[in-house]
């Protein structure tokens, strides 16, 4: 299908950890489906379509307390639609977007990392903010605002056994092209739902996975979700909410640094989906 993706996750703590630098940056020309936008498209919605897209984004923090970052963000993303079919929404009804996008933006985070290991932490937290603007002022050609919160938490039970939790939200105020605005689904969110067979300005997401060993490197896991999409925080409705669940096995391939090879099997309403990866989903 002539796929190409191609990513860098480079992260660096400097100055004795004073300095934390993350960092994303990847290409990839893929074919993906649309179903529209809102919480209740349908599998008959969906369309077909190829993009390219270049992405880059950097958040330079500095420690302002024990373990706790504030950091300056810059996001770059380009895309292309390349192919769409012929009479679809993208190509006939002004998706934002629908042709090509480009957004630039900078803003602030604020990062508070109670773990205990970045890989597979078994005690503490992870508690994100982030605020970026998109402005003409920085070369974007959509105007608007994305806050994004993700807050994460370990609690270890007995023998290695270990609950995590997590509440994710992203909100969009403004237009925002189509491919940035909050995707429900994929390999982190909601596994069991394809990546953005929801999308609108706002998402929120609750998600529980409990861990646990097996035998020698062997370990596995049981995770569920809860969330939805809308166009403000003001209509969300509880009982239009998505449910996800499923489980999936572990091989740690670096004991000593506690990273995971999984395999994950997510259940939605419409869908399994399997998932292969190196990490945990959060």
């Amino acid at each position: 299908k002539k796929q190409f993706i191609w990513q860098l996750f480079p992260e660096f703590y400097l100055d004795d950890e004073k300095y934390h630098l993350v960092g994303e940056l990847e290409y990839y020309y893929y074919p993906n489906y649309f179903y529209g936008i809102g919480n209740d498209t349908s599998e008959d919605d969906r369309e077909q379509y190829t993009s390219s897209t270049i992405r880059f984004h950097s958040d330079l923090q500095r420690e302002i307390a024990h373990r706790l970052y504030m950091g300056f963000v810059y996001h770059y993303e380009k895309t292309t639609v390349d192919e769409s079919e012929p009479g679809g929404v993208l190509e006939s009804e002004g998706v934002p977007g629908g042709s090509s996008s480009l957004a630039s933006g900078i803003g602030l985070s604020l990062n508070l990392d109670t773990r205990n290991n970045a890989f597979y932490p078994s005690n503490g937290g992870l508690y994100q903010f982030s605020a970026v603007s998109f402005d003409q002022l920085f070369s974007s050609r959509y105007q608007f605002i994305r806050h994004t919160l993700d807050l994460r938490k370990y609690v270890p039970l007995w023998r290695s056994h270990v609950l995590a939790l997590q509440a994710y939200s992203n909100v969009i105020y403004g237009e925002a092209p189509f491919e940035m605005l909050s995707l429900m689904g994929g390999k982190k969110l909601m596994r069991g739902l394809f990546e953005g067979r929801y999308r609108d300005n706002a998402m929120a997401v609750a998600q529980g996975e409990y861990r646990f060993p097996l035998w020698w490197r062997f370990g596995a896991a049981a995770f569920a979700g809860v969330g939805d999409v809308a166009r403000r925080v003001q209509d969300f409705e509880p009982e239009e909410f998505k449910f996800t669940y499923g489980g999936g096995l572990r091989f740690s391939i670096n004991p000593q640094e506690k990273i995971n090879a999984r395999l994950d099997v997510g259940r939605s309403r419409d869908l399994t989906g399997f998932y292969f990866t190196i990490g945990e989903a959060y």
